[in-house]
């Protein structure tokens, strides 16, 4: 793994990015006060997923896609960088 790629947390198991996504356009309807003439105004969303995989070996080869707001994102403690 480059030491540059983020490393993120998925339910207790470090896991890395693929690279691979897949999107999906959601279609939905605006609020009453943002409604055309005709009050069937939509607006367009893309939902997006990712692909995870173990960022170690010895949690086992599996892929999942998940949403990057299930990823905790792994930073170094700064709290204790000074000691």
């Amino acid at each position: 793994m480059c030491s540059e790629q983020k490393r993120y947390v998925y339910k207790e198991t470090e896991v890395r990015l693929t690279g691979q996504t897949a999107r999906r356009e959601l279609l939905g309807r605006e609020s009453s006060s943002r409604r055309s003439l005709n009050g069937r105004a939509a607006y367009r969303r893309i939902d997006v997923l990712h692909e995870i995989t173990p960022a170690n070996d010895a949690d086992g080869s599996w892929t999942k896609w998940v949403r990057l707001a299930e990823l905790y994102q792994i930073t170094e403690d700064e709290t204790n960088s000074n000691s």
